[in-house]
């Protein structure tokens, strides 16, 4: 009985000891398999960092930095040398993986290894080693691709601005330590890249037009109007002012010895503003003439003074110029108005400032302005057409393949580029996919065209006489409803 009792006491220190040498080895696996989490968070810092600072919109952050912002400033001087934050980036991500991946397999492998022989069957007690390793490394790599990788980096692309500024600092710092590895790292890569047909310091190209256009069509955070007033913005670098001006013929000019008291009928009833003044001959411009010029005339009682002695020096331009460079040099001259002339000197048209205007946030009318519609729908797939409305605009607006050229601006001069005369009311054109028939003209100049579209099975030569009158729309149409003169 006493030999038993002294057994069982002399067994109770073993199994104690045991216990704890079991509870010494539970508590490093989990400080291990702790330090293996910490490795890969770490890593996940590094993919964020990675990511935020490539994306970070560097407009953006300079305003921030002229504002004062520190934080931004910081980041825009790291940003400056790609190579470098990226060299001290990788190398950070390459030496945690390594680690993590050294830590795992090292510590965790072999218990696991144990574990397997304990609890699994004789196949896998025999395998049990390689087995272990295969489970470590793939929990690891799964841990490193969601926690370390992917989660970091969309939360790095989604705030990008507020990420950099957060590890821009780190990373400086990172670079400093890690310097003669970062300028070894950036040198081979540039060697390599200049192999591959980059140069050292080759940045990424800017944005084009074409993909800013798609960015504005494809946000949806934007108001339709405000879509179209950004590719009208767009549109006006390509621009020339014989685009956008009224022609000589719509122009309402007054003759240099017109009175003040009939310029004031003029411009009452026109509804304008200013007007070209001319020396006998519309090409022949002695300046501009300002309604409010005339008021100071009247109240000195000079009603029969001649306009042409009150009239402002005009502005040239040429029907080539850009419409950007000539927005600014009007505002640089203080002009609403600018006569547009041809390649030998003669009038062409004007421009106003109105004009270019409405080429971004499209027409403006006012107390003055007819109630002009451009297109009207007679039925489906057939249209009566103010001859003066842009190539540009009837292919939006009506869906047609209708040709473009440098030869003219509106569906009027497709039909005289095409015929090659001037046509008479009733002929017919046939365009790709559509016909179009001249339903009025004034005087020389086609006014108004009917467009249809083909029918099935149906086809169209170059021109054609008139034919039996096709219907007319219910009421109003693109002179509302009125006979064009």
């Amino acid at each position: 009985m006493s030999e038993r009792h002294d057994a069982v006491q002399s067994s109770a220190p073993v199994r104690a000891g045991r216990r704890y040498g079991t509870l010494i080895g539970m508590d490093e696996y989990l400080a291990q398999a702790l330090i293996v989490l910490v490795l890969i968070a770490a890593n996940g810092l590094f993919a964020a960092a990675e990511i935020a600072l490539v994306s970070a919109r560097r407009s953006a952050l300079k305003a921030e930095a002229e504002q004062g912002s520190r934080r931004a400033a910081s980041v825009l001087k790291v940003a400056e040398d790609p190579s470098r934050f990226l060299a001290a980036i990788q190398a950070g991500i390459t030496l945690i993986g390594f680690g993590a991946s050294a830590v795992a397999t090292a510590s965790l492998a072999m218990p696991l290894a144990q574990w397997l022989r304990a609890v699994g069957p004789e196949w896998v007690a025999r395998i049990s080693s390689g087995l272990a390793v295969l489970l470590v490394t793939l929990a690891v790599s799964y841990l490193t691709l969601v926690f370390g990788e992917l989660a970091p980096k969309r939360v790095g692309l989604h705030r990008a601005e507020a990420v950099a500024k957060t590890v821009a600092g780190p990373i400086a710092v990172l670079q400093a330590v890690m310097a003669p590895l970062v300028w070894l790292l950036a040198r081979s890569t540039d060697v390599v890249a200049s192999v591959l047909g980059v140069p050292r310091g080759a940045v990424r190209p800017g944005v084009t037009e074409e993909e800013i256009k798609l960015l504005v069509t494809e946000q949806g955070t934007l108001l339709d109007e405000e879509k179209r007033m950004i590719h009208g913005i767009l549109a006006l670098g390509d621009t020339v002012a014989r685009e956008v001006m009224v022609p000589r013929v719509d122009v309402a000019m007054l003759p240099g010895e017109t009175s003040v008291e009939d310029a004031v009928a003029a411009f009452r009833r026109t509804g304008f503003s200013r007007m070209p003044v001319h020396r006998g001959d519309p090409d022949s411009i002695a300046g501009v003439l300002l309604l409010k010029d005339l008021i100071p005339e009247l109240a000195r009682g000079e009603r029969k003074r001649r306009v042409e002695e009150i009239a402002r020096p005009a502005m040239f331009v040429p029907e080539t110029k850009p419409i950007l460079a000539l927005l600014s040099e009007m505002r640089s001259a203080h002009t609403h108005l600018a006569i547009v002339v041809d390649e030998y000197g003669g009038t062409s048209g004007i421009v106003t400032i109105e004009d270019i205007v409405e080429e971004i946030v499209g027409e403006i009318a006012d107390e003055f302005d007819r109630d002009r519609r451009y297109v009207v729908q007679v039925r489906e797939g057939e249209w009566l057409v103010d001859a003066q409305l842009p190539v540009s605009d009837a292919r939006e607006m009506l869906g047609i393949d209708l040709p473009e050229s440098d030869e003219y601006d509106t569906v009027a001069g497709w039909v005289l580029a095409e015929m090659g005369r001037i046509p008479a009311p009733g002929e017919t054109i046939a365009g790709p996919g559509f016909v179009a028939r001249v339903e009025a003209m004034r005087r020389r100049r086609i006014a108004r065209l009917r467009i249809a579209l083909f029918e099935d099975g149906d086809s169209g030569g170059r021109a054609s006489a008139s034919g039996d009158q096709a219907d007319e729309p219910a009421e109003g149409g693109p002179y509302g409803g009125q006979a064009v003169p």
